[in-house]
């Protein structure tokens, strides 16, 4: 099973309309082999099963053709 998450990070600032970015990431239920720094999710899916899930699960396309792992930090 693997579970989507996603949301909106605006850019500190007072304005209306704010910048930012919005953010994927998913979580599976199999626990990551790597081993992780103090900051990642236990049951992260790790950046190449992430870049299958958004192309060919989702469908999606990276916006300016740059490929998804330049996007994925």
């Amino acid at each position: 099973m693997q579970i989507l998450h996603g949301t909106w990070i605006p850019q500190p600032a007072t304005n209306f309309v704010q910048a930012g970015a919005f953010c994927l990431w998913v979580e599976t239920e199999a626990k990551s082999r790597r081993r992780l720094s103090s900051e990642t999710h236990p049951c992260h899916l790790p950046e190449p099963d992430l870049v299958t899930v958004l192309t060919d699960e989702l469908g999606l396309k990276s916006p300016d053709r740059r490929p998804f792992p330049t996007f994925i930090t």
